[in-house]
């Protein structure tokens, strides 16, 4: 009887070898020529060359700089320095990461794929390295948050080592920003708004109370209230979520009448303030009713933001669509273990968010970012490029 054969699944390929000799005759820093003689050293990686795994074995040459004082090597453009993998397998996990594919499945993908088997911890760790080295445009955006004219904001659940932590999402006209904290603190948004001076959207959490101008959202009205209906039955309540759902009803409305903010006319917003004003001031028996009579006397002038200033949309619902990829991730993922985990999300998803939000291709600009063709997120395009099957 044959023996059943002991294999692993996925055999290990013989993948293709080949060599190169890297050499650079003029200096990269300041271009002057370089000398004759050159010191050599060897080095080995492994990248895919058209679709295939394959090694690749390198010389290195250094020739002596005497301007810099320096011996300059010559850099392969398919690898980074100190990198066994190339920069195409480094985006390739990368990306699927970010397509919500867990480790273990990128390892079985590429053992299908190309016939080698990574391990988890080393998948893990090239897409650490591929977050850290766009650090610096994280916080090139970081900086390009402040200067927006409108930022809207939210916030969702999200798991360190099995413990409730939080995700925070920024959202501008050209870029997406999200960040990990493990309090739910108004600090968060505090530190990263600290020179805002624009119009905020946000829900009633008082940590989107951090600008001057604000915009809250009246569709979280609706469903707090609607909630809270559920609960109580009580007729006073009941009349005081009908007054303030047809005036909020009647502001969205106005909105749509004129479009333009310089059309709508200024005594029916300022009817619409006033009805508001009068529903927070009034005395209530409900505990209910004192509660949003009290919020309305916090957030009650925020309510019609969208009717004085032009450009602002009345809900969040774009930052809360954009936050909805943590909510898929953490249903998958199960949040993450470890501080470098957390900023290797963080990083990453800022970054595939904006490239996404600008028309930039996500896994080209990661190529160009690692191989050093860039160092920042184009602007953005005024036109989406015409799809190759049209």
């Amino acid at each position: 009887m044959q023996k059943p054969s002991t294999a692993p699944k996925y055999a290990q390929q013989d993948h293709p070898t080949v060599y190169r000799t890297l050499d650079s005759r003029f200096c990269p820093t300041c271009g002057s020529k370089l000398a004759e003689s050159s010191h050599d050293y060897p080095r080995c990686g492994e990248t895919i060359v058209d679709g295939r795994w394959t090694r690749v074995n390198m010389i290195i040459r250094g020739r002596y700089c005497k301007k810099c004082r320096v011996v300059q090597y010559a850099q392969p453009a398919d690898f980074m320095p100190k990198e066994h993998f190339g920069i195409d397998i480094m985006t390739q996990v990368s990306a699927m990461r970010h397509l919500t594919i867990s480790y273990g499945k990128i390892q079985k993908m590429f053992q299908m794929f190309y016939g080698r088997d990574i391990a988890m911890s080393t998948l893990e760790d090239l897409d650490y390295r591929v977050s850290i080295h766009m650090e610096q445009i994280y916080y090139g955006l970081l900086e390009e948050l402040v200067t927006a004219r409108i930022v809207s904001g939210d916030e969702t659940g999200w798991y360190f080592n099995g413990k409730l932590c939080w995700t925070w999402t920024f959202l501008s006209d050209t870029c997406t920003i999200y960040h990990i904290s493990h309090p739910r603190s108004k600090l968060v948004s505090e530190t990263f708004l600290s020179d805002f001076e624009g119009i905020l959207i946000g829900d009633s959490y008082p940590g989107w109370s951090v600008a001057e101008i604000l915009q809250k959202c009246p569709l979280h009205y609706f469903r707090y209230m609607y909630h809270t209906l559920d609960k109580n039955d009580n007729g006073e309540f009941k009349a005081f979520f009908g007054q303030l759902y047809r005036i909020l009803k009647s502001a969205i409305k106005l909105g749509k009448k004129y479009g333009s903010v310089k059309d709508i006319p200024k005594r029916s917003i300022q009817r619409l303030q006033n009805r508001i004003d009068a529903l927070a001031a009034g005395t209530y028996d409900n505990n209910d009713c004192n509660r949003y009579a009290k919020r309305l006397k916090r957030e009650g002038k925020s309510l019609l933001t969208f009717l004085r200033h032009e450009g602002v949309p009345y809900p969040n619902n774009a930052s809360e669509q954009t936050i909805r990829t943590f909510a898929i991730m953490g249903k998958i993922f199960h949040g993450n273990r470890s501080e470098c985990g957390l900023r290797t999300t963080e990083i990453r998803e800022t970054m595939f968010a904006t490239c996404e939000k600008r028309g930039i291709n996500l896994y080209r600009f990661i190529m160009d970012c690692l191989g050093g063709e860039t160092e920042k997120i184009p602007a953005p395009k005024e036109t989406m490029p015409v799809p190759v099957a049209a």
